[in-house]
């Protein structure tokens, strides 16, 4: 009688404690993922023309195994880069744990046991279904994203295989052990041809903040863009409709492998690494804004370089540079290893608000993809472009 008396007493006393944690439990977890929500009205800036939210299948709770499987295997290959700089292969290497999983394939496609899915699409037409799947491995973090889509580096609008409306750029959120699956269509202009084009799919987190009001924003999650080649039956080459890019200079023993977007329009002296830019630059309505790029492709792949192109994008959206849709920078043969700084310049919006850059980096645009040279392309830090 007096243990069941002393159990009761017990239970009456740590039961108000349990319930009291689980209500602060609850109160702290939902505040924290009410700050992930979109909040696109403290600034003006065209970022607000986003798409409504639409209602995205979700595939069910990730299998980790399967998922550890499928993403080691698909990088495999880049094991072999590792010799030539670590900090690429540790960038997606699985071990650095990395928060979410990226695959674009067809309905029909499946993973090779070995190799994982192949970095080519085949369709019977531009507008055949295509998948873009997003897992967030992540226990307890919500993250958004904004889904970009480039056909032959030239941005394009796409639809969602439930709806009949066109847009350039689709926000989503993806749920914590969650992943996200996005069927979707390509515009109807595309047509059906005989070149290897390239799918270039991006998808860039937390689109509705500002790297003005959050410097961690500027290194975050990169590797996020792959860049496929999709065909129908046909491989011949792309051609490229663009005047290449004549003024990079040369940085000889350049050990920076990256892709770095900054103010410094003069050479710079330090070729171990280049200046990370401000988190804001302040410019005028219309103003021609001068950046400089400084990269060195070579140390990014094992195979030669023989040109490689820049795109941008500004309130994530693609924008031009030096009235151009993208750079190209050829690379003489005896120029291949080694590092490259240019100028250009971008035409800042006419209505004064805050509008996010990134930059992103293709090497060797119109090579066929294989094995050995298909992996996440190399992302600028990200910054605020404030226009008073």
């Amino acid at each position: 009688m007096k243990k069941r008396l002393m159990t009761i007493i017990i239970l009456i006393i740590v039961i108000p404690f349990i319930v009291l944690g689980y209500f602060v439990y609850s109160i702290i977890y939902e505040t924290n993922d009410s700050k992930n929500n979109l909040n696109y009205t403290s600034h003006t800036t065209s970022v607000t023309n986003f798409p409504l939210w639409w209602e995205v299948e979700y595939s069910g709770k990730i299998n980790y195994t399967r998922l550890v499987n499928q993403q080691y295997n698909e990088f495999l290959i880049l094991t072999s880069l590792s010799e030539i700089n670590p900090d690429f292969y540790n960038a997606i290497n699985l071990s650095s744990s990395p928060m979410y999983s990226f695959i674009v394939r067809s309905p029909e496609m499946t993973a090779d046991p070995i190799y994982g899915f192949p970095p080519y699409i085949e369709l019977n037409s531009p507008q055949d279904l295509i998948y873009v799947e997003v897992g967030n491995i992540s226990y307890n973090v919500t993250m958004n994203f904004v889904l970009k889509i480039f056909y032959n580096y030239i941005e394009i609008p796409f639809r969602l295989a439930q709806t009949d409306t066109y847009f350039t750029d689709f926000v989503f959120t993806a749920k914590p052990r969650y992943e996200t699956r996005i069927p979707i269509h390509l515009s109807e202009s595309l047509e059906k041809n005989e070149i290897a084009n390239r799918l270039t799919v991006g998808i860039f987190k937390s689109p509705e903040q500002y790297t003005a009001e959050d410097y961690l924003l500027i290194r975050e999650l990169p590797y996020m863009v792959l860049n496929f080649e999709i065909n129908y039956g046909n491989r011949k080459p792309l051609d490229l409709d663009v005047e290449p890019f004549a003024e990079s200079q040369i940085l000889r023993n350049s050990q920076f492998h990256s892709l770095m977007i900054n103010a410094d329009l003069n050479m710079p002296s330090n070729t171990s690494g280049a200046r990370i830019p401000n988190s804001k630059w302040i410019v005028e309505p219309g103003q021609l804004i001068e950046m400089a790029f400084v990269t060195n492709p070579s140390g990014i792949i094992s195979e030669e370089v023989e040109e490689f192109l820049l795109i941008s994008m500004l309130d994530w959206n693609q924008v031009e540079m030096n009235e151009k849709p993208y750079l190209l920078i050829e690379v003489n043969e005896s120029e291949n290893r080694m590092g490259h700084h240019g100028v250009f310049s971008i035409r800042a919006p006419y209505e004064a608000g805050y509008y996010e850059f990134k930059s992103f980096m293709v090497i060797n645009p119109r090579s066929l993809n294989g094995r050995t040279n298909f992996f996440p392309l190399e992302t600028s830090f990200r910054f605020t472009i404030v226009v008073e």
